[in-house]
């Protein structure tokens, strides 16, 4: 692979997010992907050649920009001619820069689309740098760490104003059996064998069933939007779905309006199937419907109340990983109020996350969370399952914006895998005794795991 950089730096200290994943994904060495990094128990860590760069906005070439079709070219397309000399001649970059691969971060936001209107109708300014944001694919091979290459972008603020590497995350669940169970929802309302590990839901249900004026985002795997228990009618047509649109983040980014794309089966093998089906059925699961469960907010429709309307923003890759760049971009676009980009969501829900280490987090997505709390959108992430007191990232951004969310047990104790520490905002019912939801074969079947308890945050939010 030839080299395109010529750094002069040395390297320093790496910064690592280890992603909380069950055995079950574990990647031996001769399967793992020579374009990651992986640690020593297989886990998928960062992209060994690509980082992320947001630029000042007046560097960009606008017409690239603006041009939705085009989702990626050379570097010397997107940025400034008089920059990229710049560049060259500091000694650090060779003119093969100017040959490098770069993708958009935000590839449907455009330099006209500057506002977003959110729910309570106030407007706020979409962050200029969000269009000057890309992943720009780089070429180490002669031995210079990607460290020392971001090191580098640092020294040219304010035209780099952050780079940094595209970490991964993991979707926050924990594999068991996949025996088909319906009506076990003792985390909603008590049941006689479990009287204690609910959340008094009949009481709040009395106040609120869920409005079909609230959107909510899963920010996820993508969502089984024709299953009958998202169906008004039973009849599986998308128009009777309370999914009622969606983006795969994983593909062209195109808005779903005919739901050719469902929830990924990466799970099939485990027992598991659906990842953003299950999060989207403790939430959204019409109620009084004869069918399956109930969700906390899927209204009555024996009354004919809709409840919460559900977008499936498929962000995860089919082993269940979430990189930086994607997530960045799913909840940015999610929770913009602006009819020629954003999907104007109230609620997100976050099921995933990775474990911090060293001093460093991640910048482009705690920027995207506090663009949503700024949009008034409460968010839901889940803690992780890995049983101690731990930062998570996106759980444990030391802020108010959003809800970091725990799991519970049958008696309402923590349950033993929850991770939690760090400015925790609640624990919510995460055990499998007292969860069932929808999977993406139609059917129906135990939950368990942080990412089971941040749906219900969501619910009620």
């Amino acid at each position: 692979m030839k080299s395109k950089i010529k750094l002069l730096l040395t390297a320093f200290t790496s910064v690592l997010f280890v992603p909380i994943i069950s055995q079950a994904q574990y990647i031996p060495p001769n399967e793992q992907d020579p374009l990651i990094e992986y640690d020593s128990n297989g886990k998928a860590l960062f992209d060994k050649f690509n980082v992320i760069v947001r630029f000042d906005r007046s560097v960009v070439n606008d017409t690239v920009i603006d041009d939705t079709d085009k989702d990626s070219g050379l570097v010397s397309e997107f940025i400034n001619a008089t920059v990229l000399d710049l560049l060259i001649d500091s000694g650090y970059f060779t003119e093969e820069l100017l040959d490098l691969k770069i993708h958009k971060v935000h590839r449907s936001l455009t330099t006209g689309i500057t506002h977003s209107v959110t729910r309570l109708g106030d407007t706020i300014t979409i962050p200029p740098t969000f269009v000057s944001t890309f992943m720009i694919e780089w070429d180490t091979a002669q031995g210079y760490t990607l460290d020392v290459l971001i090191d580098t972008l640092l020294t040219f603020w304010p035209i780099v104003r952050h780079a940094q590497k595209n970490y991964y995350y993991y979707e926050h669940d924990i594999p068991n059996d996949s025996i088909l169970t319906v009506g076990r929802q003792a985390g909603l309302v008590p049941s006689a064998a479990t009287p204690n590990g609910h959340s008094n839901l009949d009481d709040a249900w009395d106040v609120s069933i869920g409005s079909d004026n609230t959107i909510v985002a899963i920010v996820d795997s993508g969502i089984d939007w024709d299953h009958e228990d998202f169906s008004r009618d039973g009849s599986g047509n998308a128009s009777q779905s309370r999914v009622v649109g969606g983006t795969d983040f994983q593909g062209k980014n195109k808005k779903l309006d005919i739901f050719t794309v469902t929830d990924f089966d990466h799970r099939t093998a485990l027992g598991k199937t659906g990842h953003g089906t299950q999060c989207a059925g403790i939430i959204g699961a019409i109620r009084d419907n004869t069918k399956g469960i109930s969700g906390i907010a899927g209204g009555n429709l024996g009354d004919s109340i809709l409840g919460v309307r559900l977008l499936a923003q498929r962000a995860s890759q089919r082993d269940g990983k979430v990189d930086s760049k994607t997530a960045e971009e799913a909840i940015v676009q999610s929770v913009t109020g602006n009819s020629n980009f954003g999907d104007g969501a109230h609620v997100v829900n976050l099921s995933f996350g990775g474990a911090k280490q060293g001093s460093k987090t991640d910048r482009q997505l705690m920027n995207a969370m506090e663009y949503a709390y700024n949009n008034h959108v409460s968010v839901a992430a889940s803690s992780g399952n890995n049983g101690i007191s731990e930062e998570v990232v996106p759980a444990s951004f030391r802020d108010h914006w959003c809800l970091k969310t725990g799991a519970a047990r049958f008696d309402r104790e923590r349950a033993s895998f929850s991770s939690f520490g760090y400015y925790m905002d609640f624990i919510a019912p995460g055990d499998s005794s007292v969860i069932t939801s929808m999977d993406r074969t139609g059917g129906y079947e135990r939950f368990r795991g942080t990412s089971a308890s941040a749906p219900f945050a969501a619910g009620v939010s």
